[in-house]
């Protein structure tokens, strides 16, 4: 991060971006097929700045992932 100007260390980043929640939603079918869906909250301002300067492309993609299992 200190090539981009940054002078905080990774371990405030990590304390920062720690506040930004991730959630997964898992519902189950009718045929016992499992669903699961990532969210993510939405990033404040300190947060959009450090994924500006990581180069992430989207903190907010939304994951969906589904599981086939017997119970």
């Amino acid at each position: 991060m200190h090539l981009k100007g940054d002078t905080r260390s990774w371990a405030t980043l990590r304390e920062e971006l720690g506040t930004h929640q991730r959630s997964t939603i898992t519902l189950r079918g009718a045929t016992d097929t499992v669903h699961q869906v990532r969210l993510s909250s939405t990033p404040e301002a300190v947060h959009q700045e450090i994924y500006r300067l990581l180069e992430v492309r989207d903190p907010l993609a939304r994951r969906r992932r589904e599981l086939n299992v017997r119970v």
